[in-house]
């Protein structure tokens, strides 16, 4: 294995830690979290914003996402020359990151500004449990974009490594 295969394949292996530390922290606040937030609307939600009164949930994501995507380009790119599987299952697995970056940023994005805002005094309790549900029920379709490409980045990985 040449000097540029081994870079691609830590960057490779470093991209599907982050990856999984993020899916990780989907489902942390999907069971933990979320069930906290959804009940007792607007208390539970003003309640939820002060606790993260400094820090939140998306900075979490902005930290490992983004490591990620890097990562798995130029992995893509150094390791190009490996067998036709592996970039398959590289290429599903970058799809699967921009899918679900670009899912998060449209869907999430907005709920997230209406239910954490100071706007939340102004908006009626029936509108923010709306909010709440289309917010678990988008949650649920994104654990499954990324729980596939995870697979994505699993396979790709054994078939870099079987084709040693």
């Amino acid at each position: 294995m040449n000097i540029l295969s081994k870079i691609g394949l830590l960057l490779f292996t470093i991209s599907l830690i982050a990856f999984a530390i993020s899916l990780g922290g989907i489902l942390y606040q999907h069971i933990v979290e979320f069930p906290n937030w959804k009940k007792d609307i607007s208390n539970s939600l003003r309640s939820y914003r002060t606790f993260f009164k400094y820090s939140n949930f998306g900075n979490f994501f902005k930290i490992f996402m983004p490591i990620s995507s890097a990562c798995l380009l130029i992995a893509i790119f150094l390791l190009w020359n490996k067998p036709t599987e592996a970039n398959k299952w590289t290429l599903g697995a970058m799809t699967g990151l921009i899918l679900t970056a670009s899912f998060t940023n449209y869907y999430f994005v907005p709920k997230h500004t209406k239910l954490f805002s100071d706007e939340i005094a102004e908006t009626n309790v029936s509108e923010l449990a709306a909010l709440v549900t289309k917010w678990g029920k988008g949650n649920l379709i994104r654990i499954a974009i990324m729980t596939l490409t995870l697979i994505c980045f699993l396979k790709g990985y054994q078939t870099i490594f079987t084709n040693q």
